[in-house]
């Protein structure tokens, strides 16, 4: 199956869900509000310190983490991206007080960053074979990389979890071969965070500038 095959099933899905439940943290698969922002802490982890950067949320939704991070007291030009219409339109009306904000669902016009985060993107395999999907995920890994100066940031379903609670169209991966992936492709500055209360993992990929890289 082809990327663009698997991109547009995917924002079929996505944009049915969102119809449905609406700009919640269910309308893009969160379970709630409590799990969406354990997972954006996370996340936003990979900026250590700093209180003035560009990100791009890559597959932003409805632009819940925008609403976050204008609590912070920090400085952010921030680009959300989404496969789904519908999310986009929403982002738009409902965060069309912060100038400093784009939202886009449109590939081509994404730029360069100083970091990245994806949040969710890659638990929803549907029918796609699991060898497809996981080069699909790798892909847009790869993505992530290219697109950001200082790093990027990803969360994912662990493998180490009770087979009988497992989903067939979710994307379960073992962490020790993401680990693996980030710092031989990536960098060796990688950070993997398995100890939060969800059955997932997030990854924190800081890259150095005095590193060769491989992508």
């Amino acid at each position: 199956m082809l990327q663009n095959d698997i991109t547009e099933k995917l924002e079929k899905h996505y944009t049915q869900r969102f119809i449905e439940k609406g700009a919640t943290p269910q309308g893009v698969f969160h379970n709630g509000p409590e799990s969406q922002l354990l997972r954006f802490i996370q996340l936003l982890k990979i900026l250590g310190s700093e209180t003035s950067f560009s990100l791009l949320d890559y597959g932003c939704g409805y632009g819940a983490l925008l609403e976050l991070l204008k609590t912070l007291p920090v400085d952010v030009a921030y680009t959300g991206y989404d496969v789904s219409d519908a999310m986009i339109q929403e982002a738009r009306q409902r965060y069309s007080m912060f100038k400093d904000a784009v939202f886009t669902s449109k590939e081509e016009d994404l730029g360069l960053y100083d970091y990245a985060v994806e949040s969710g993107v890659f638990n929803i395999c549907l029918d796609t074979p699991r060898d497809e999907w996981q080069g699909y995920v790798l892909h847009a890994m790869d993505k992530m990389a290219r697109v950001t100066k200082k790093g990027f940031a990803l969360n994912m379903m662990t493998s180490y979890k009770d087979p009988g609670y497992m989903h067939p169209g979710h994307y379960y991966v073992d962490p020790r071969f993401m680990l693996d992936y980030c710092i031989t492709h990536f960098s060796r500055r990688v950070a993997l965070l398995h100890d939060y209360e969800l059955y997932e993992f997030t990854l924190l990929v800081r890259k150095d500038e005095n590193e060769s890289w491989i992508t």
